[in-house]
């Protein structure tokens, strides 16, 4: 499988033709990754989290506050900051009772329950201060602590992988590289090949967790999603086959540099693992794992092995009639984001995180004009510009919302503003392509995210599917926290049928649903 597009045609659910899977419950996969004795050089203890105490100023901000703010690091990184970025970006926030054993819920929303995603931190020398050697690390959640791998410039080499400048020229300062990793069978187990589509959403989320952490603890992140595939699993200690990394995420103690460029970061000795094959080995979540030829396959085809793709915002985003059959009318613009903001009580951003969930129980009640528009400015502040999220199109069906129109809009991010495709809210047609599932009609806002594919992957080859997936799961975590901050519930929802969803959006031949979250008042707070 070597087009993306051929791939996403290949996963497409057509009614009639959906046949259940059987799942294997007696090798159901784990869902926390563990190394083996005398792998691991060292074990760390993270400090329990500290999002509401009075000594960290930036756990008062509310969502809006730091997506137009600029927070910059005071002092050195400690373990705390490392510990509230951690676990505001993936960390465990309750467990529960499940199926005959416990259950984990964590701060990302992830298809199934089945959390495929891993994250390592390559960490240089400015965290030697606060106790932690530099190295290569692996963040552990349901432990909160970090599990070292590898001694020495993990960094240098993260960094070389990803493309990055060389920051010791610079005012600025690289202190970690975190790579967000996926375990494929994780997901595939339950969801076969159409997997990958999800554990690029989950990774998304992830990453938008992340990235909202290292802003509230003041620190600059950067977005490297076209690194060399080989160079950061070599690093990593995964095979590409089993575990891949889908993304890197650098963050500086300073301004970002305001430049990719392909030079090498100076590299020092770097350790090798204590025993590289078990590292690899610790992979496997199940004692039986079935291989993915077709997961695999669009995979390997986004890989990069010695070019780099290019700074990724130059290009535009696409024109809607490029996408959609109905072209927008006039742009409503959105008043001024202070405005709207202005006279709701907004929860810290911690708290946000913490308190997200997945809810279906919408009442079908009226919303204040100014609560959705909140909700739309939520979704264009402060997006880095990677090419996925350029190219990812926001289209909101909405339903009663005072003051507007029932139907179909096309949300305009850069200007900020919305345009009408169609009359008439989608919500029980959309419900009847995204498998039946009729609790969405009851939500006021149905955002889907749209992309060409075709377009995409003639720009930029087979990576851009991985980039537009990301994107589409980074912009459906900020809608699940931009409705958890407005007092609503979220849900999103990646099984549709997808010639019948296109239909229903009335989008052009290689434009294509990618991912859809349902947002609104709850009628309770039940899941």
């Amino acid at each position: 499988m070597t087009s993306a597009v051929d791939y996403h045609r290949a996963t497409a659910h057509v009614r009639d033709r959906l046949g259940g899977r059987e799942l294997d419950w007696a090798h159901r996969p784990t869902v926390f990754k563990r190394y083996p004795q005398g792998v691991v050089a060292q074990q760390l203890a993270l400090p329990p989290c500290a999002f509401a105490t009075a000594q960290s100023v930036q756990s008062l901000q509310s969502l809006p506050m730091l997506l137009r703010g600029s927070p910059v690091l005071a002092g050195r990184p400690t373990a705390q900051h490392l510990s509230n970025v951690l676990g505001l970006a993936g960390g465990i926030t309750r467990t529960g009772a499940h199926g005959g054993g416990l259950f984990h819920f964590r701060t990302w929303a992830s298809a199934g329950g089945l959390f495929p995603c891993e994250v390592y931190l390559a960490l240089g020398p400015v965290w030697e201060s606060a106790g932690i050697a530099p190295g290569l690390w692996h963040y552990q959640p349901d432990a909160h602590r970090l599990a070292q791998l590898r001694h020495g410039d993990a960094l240098g080499v993260a960094a070389m992988a990803a493309g990055l400048p060389d920051s010791s020229t610079r005012s600025t300062r690289l202190a970690a590289v975190v790579c967000i990793t996926t375990i494929f069978h994780r997901t595939a187990w339950k969801y076969g090949e159409r997997a990958y589509r999800y554990l690029l959403l989950d990774a998304g989320h992830l990453a938008e967790n992340l990235l909202l952490g290292l802003w509230l603890e003041g620190f600059a992140p950067m977005w490297a999603g076209d690194f060399k595939d080989d160079a950061m699993n070599a690093l990593l200690g995964v095979d590409g086959e089993r575990e891949a990394c889908l993304l890197a995420i650098p963050f500086f103690t300073g301004d970002t540099p305001d430049d990719f460029a392909a030079l090498p970061a100076p590299v020092g000795p770097l350790g090798d693992f204590a025993n590289r094959e078990a590292v690899q080995e610790a992979s496997r979540c199940a004692h039986v794992e079935r291989l993915w030829p077709v997961l695999l396959g669009v995979h390997r085809a986004g890989v990069i092995e010695m070019r780099f793709l290019g700074r990724p915002q130059d290009a535009p985003p696409p024109a809607p009639e490029a996408l959609f059959e109905d072209a927008p009318r006039a742009p409503l613009p959105l008043p001024e984001a202070s405005a709207v903001h202005a006279d709701r009580l907004w929860p810290s951003v911690s708290r946000t995180i913490l308190g997200r969930r997945s809810h279906r129980r919408f009442a079908a009640v009226p919303v204040p004009v100014a609560t959705f528009q909140s909700f739309c400015h939520l979704l264009c502040e402060r997006s880095l510009q990677d090419r996925g999220t350029r190219n990812v199109v926001l289209v909101l069906g909405i339903r009663q919302i005072e003051t507007m129109q029932d139907g179909v809009y096309v949300l305009d991010r850069d200007r900020r503003s919305l345009g009408l495709l169609q009359a008439g809210a989608p919500h029980e047609a959309l419900a009847r392509a995204c498998l039946g599932q009729t609790w969405m009609q009851r939500a006021a806002v149905q955002l889907c995210m749209v992309a060409d594919l075709a377009d995409c992957e003639a720009r930029w080859g087979a990576r851009a599917y991985r980039a537009l997936g990301l994107a589409a799961g980074r912009l459906g975590q900020r809608a699940y926290l931009a409705a958890t901050s407005l007092g609503w519930g979220a849900c999103g929802v990646g099984a549709f049928f997808d010639d019948e969803a296109a239909a229903v959006l009335r989008l052009r031949q290689d434009a294509r649903l990618l991912y859809a979250v349902s947002a609104g008042p709850l009628s309770d707070m039940g899941p």
